[in-house]
């Protein structure tokens, strides 16, 4: 990526962010076309875990140690 493309797509992000971010709604339904949250507003199971975060499962635990 060229100095000129690098500016030009920071640019159009700015662009897009600015956009998304007038209203809540805007923002809701990029994450729901991302497939971060449900329409209900929960997180895709893909993104919601039990455990705390921070913490190592039982099961990456054990296939550390094989």
């Amino acid at each position: 990526m060229t100095s000129k493309e690098h500016k030009e797509y920071v640019l159009a992000l700015k662009k897009y962010s600015d956009n998304l971010l007038k209203s809540e709604n805007n923002v809701k339904d990029f994450l729901v076309d991302a497939g971060i949250h449900t329409q209900t507003g929960r997180l895709t199971k893909v993104y919601s875990s039990s455990e705390p975060i921070g913490y190592k499962s039982e099961k990456s635990k054990q296939e550390k140690s094989k």
